[in-house]
C-alpha cells in the first residue's frame, strides 16, 4: 500500500513558559518540506511532505493538449513531472467526442491514477464531485443519470433514494447516490447535492479564465499539511522559501 505524501511525527509537548511565542516553521529541500509547531524549545509536532509519494488522484486541472495518437488517446500536460493520459475511446466517458480535442487545445481533466513509474498519471474528462451523500460528475452528453450505491441492498430504499435524486438532480449532471445516504433525510440530501452543484458550478466558470496547465480543485502535500497545522494557531510562521 502507498504510504501517504504528508507522513506524520507527533511528539508529547513538554511544558513550557507561558510567555513563548509558538510558531510554525517550514523548510523546503529538493526531496522534501519539513514543517513544525515549535512553542519555545519545545516541537510539538511534526510534518512532512515527500515529493516522490505525493498523490494527485481527484485533482482537477487545466490542461493542454501535448499530442494526440491515432484518435484513441491523448498527452495532456497539466502541469506534472510527465503528461496525463487521457482514453479517448473510453465509453465511460460519455459525450468525450464533444470535446473535439486537438493539439494545444486546453481541457478540464481529473486524476484517477498517480504517476508510476514511466506512465503518466491516467485522466478522465468526466469530473466528479463528492460529498457526504452523494457524488456528481458532470457529464459532456449533458443527459441526466441517477445511481445509487450498490451496497444498499433495500430495493424500496434504492427507489426511493433514486426518486429523490431525480428531484434534486442537476441539469447536466449524473448522481450516484452514496452508501450514506440511507441514513440521511431527503431535506439532507438535497443540501449535499446543492453545496456540490455551486462548488461545480463556481469550478467551470473559473476555470475560463485559468491558463492551462494549472491545478484548478486539489491541492499539493504541503498544503494539506500546513492546514493540518494551523489548528496549533500558531502566532508566527517561518519559511525559509520564496517559492511556498
Amino acid at each position: 500500500r502507498k504510504r501517504r505524501s504528508a507522513q506524520k511525527l507527533r511528539q508529547k509537548a513538554r511544558p513550557s513558559g507561558g510567555g513563548n511565542m509558538s510558531r510554525l516553521i517550514i523548510s523546503k529541500s529538493p526531496v522534501m518540506v519539513k514543517l513544525a509547531i515549535v512553542d519555545g524549545s519545545s516541537a510539538l509536532e511534526l510534518d512532512m511532505d515527500i515529493f516522490s509519494e505525493r498523490s494527485f488522484v481527484n485533482n482537477i486541472y487545466v490542461g493542454k493538449v501535448q499530442n494526440i495518437v491515432k484518435g484513441k488517446f491523448a498527452f495532456i500536460d497539466i502541469g506534472l513531472s510527465k503528461p496525463g493520459f487521457l482514453q479517448l475511446d473510453d465509453r465511460k466517458q460519455a459525450g468525450i467526442e464533444a470535446l473535439r480535442l486537438s493539439q494545444s487545445k486546453e481541457v478540464l481533466v481529473q486524476v484517477l491514477k498517480d504517476i508510476n513509474g514511466d506512465k503518466g498519471p491516467y485522466l478522465t474528462s468526466e469530473l466528479t464531485f463528492s460529498g457526504r451523500y452523494a457524488v456528481l460528475v458532470r457529464r459532456l452528453d449533458k443527459k441526466m443519470s441517477v445511481n445509487v450505491s450498490t451496497r444498499i441492498d433495500d430495493i424500496d430504499k434504492k427507489q426511493e433514494l433514486k426518486e429523490i435524486g431525480l428531484k434534486y438532480c442537476p441539469e447536466g449532471f449524473g448522481l450516484i447516490l452514496r452508501t450514506e445516504s440511507l441514513r440521511a433525510g431527503e431535506e439532507s440530501i438535497r443540501d449535499d447535492i446543492e453545496r456540490l452543484y455551486e462548488g461545480a458550478r463556481e469550478l467551470l466558470e473559473k476555470s475560463a479564465y485559468i491558463k492551462a496547465p494549472a491545478l484548478l480543485k486539489g491541492s499539493d502535500g504541503t498544503e494539506k499539511a500546513v492546514r493540518g497545522l494551523l489548528y496549533h494557531r500558531p502566532d508566527k510562521i517561518i519559511c525559509d522559501s520564496k517559492e511556498l
